[in-house]
């Protein structure tokens, strides 16, 4: 079992001074995945800990089979296609495969931000669809945020 950070952490420095790595998260990726390798000891660990916790967020729609939450979304064209989502499900996961064609499955969870390195307005339009789908709103606190990530359950990193 992975640590779950228990408070959002605040950066105290740098051109995102008071900023809180939770809401960097979904609208600057590429700044918190740059910190998780250049930032203190204590902040990494952080990060770390948000993108462990973060493989097992719990969306808010249903898949078209009406039995289970999203889990996997797709791009077409460049485009994050809000109606073309999935359970994990196998005979979802077909489906989808084939109302998608030449578009990406991909899964809902932080780590995927990391497949969009390369590509960083790609990377800023995943990080606010999967704030979306959590439902959170545009201007959600940073406990908030932590709170949808971690699914309620935190402890205070050491």
């Amino acid at each position: 079992m992975c640590e779950v950070p228990g408070k959002p952490f605040f950066l105290q420095e740098g051109k995102y001074k008071g900023h809180a790595v939770e809401t960097l998260i979904f609208h600057n990726p590429a700044v918190v995945i740059g910190l998780s390798k250049n930032g203190s000891k204590e902040l990494s660990r952080h990060i770390d800990s948000l993108f462990k916790v973060g493989e097992n967020l719990s969306t808010l729609p249903f898949c078209f089979c009406g039995e289970h939450r999203v889990k996997n979304f797709t791009i077409k064209d460049g485009l994050i296609c809000y109606d073309l989502m999935s359970c994990d499900q196998t005979n979802c996961v077909d489906e989808l495969i084939q109302k998608i064609g030449h578009g990406g499955i991909y899964p809902i969870k932080l780590s995927t931000l990391n497949l969009f390195r390369n590509d960083v307005k790609q990377q800023e339009k995943v990080g606010v669809f999967l704030k979306n789908i959590l439902g959170l709103s545009r201007n959600a606190s940073p406990e908030m945020i932590l709170s949808k990530i971690t699914g309620g359950h935190s402890v205070n990193l050491v």
